[in-house]
């Protein structure tokens, strides 16, 4: 019985190959992989625009001028891949990201909290920051909290990126 079953799903195989090479139409007919999801250009001027836009594949570009995260008490993130955690925004699990600056005028992207970190990235790959400035708002006390941590992250970049706090 199992040698029939072999037989039958050979013979299914090769008619198969063989009438697509005899209508020369077997290269539309074969099944195609999907794709890499083209990278999503996302343009934000709030917080919640830049949470809303964290996702694999995705370019976010900053305004120019200040971002001022907060603590995130204000900010809901409805988003699997951003949380608050102490008064920073962790980004996590996020395949091929981007988050640029403007190009026309600095961009800054800020966080209240002394104590936070501005940014924090978890398990991501094919990270990308460029052309932007990063750091703790202006006070006359010291900050206690990192600017960028990457904890599990791989293939970061970062070019032209200023860090200050």
């Amino acid at each position: 019985m199992r040698r029939s079953i072999k037989m039958l799903v050979g013979f299914v195989c090769a008619l198969a190959l063989f009438s697509g090479c005899q209508t020369g139409s077997g290269a539309e007919s074969l099944p195609t992989f999907a794709q890499e999801a083209p990278a999503e250009d996302s343009a934000v001027h709030t917080v919640q625009e830049f949470i809303d836009a964290i996702k694999p594949n995705a370019t976010v570009t900053l305004p120019s001028g200040s971002l001022v995260l907060g603590d995130g008490s204000d900010q809901p993130t409805n988003n699997p891949y951003c949380k608050w955690d102490w008064g920073t925004l962790v980004i996590s699990n996020v395949d091929g990201l981007s988050i640029r600056g403007s190009g026309k005028d600095p961009s800054v992207l800020t966080t209240e909290p002394r104590n936070a970190a501005v940014l924090t990235f978890t398990n991501c790959r094919d990270l990308t920051l460029s052309g932007l400035t990063a750091g703790h708002t202006q006070r006359v006390e010291a900050c206690e909290g990192n600017v960028v941590n990457l904890n599990g992250c791989s293939n970061v970049t970062l070019k032209d990126v200023g860090l200050f706090g």
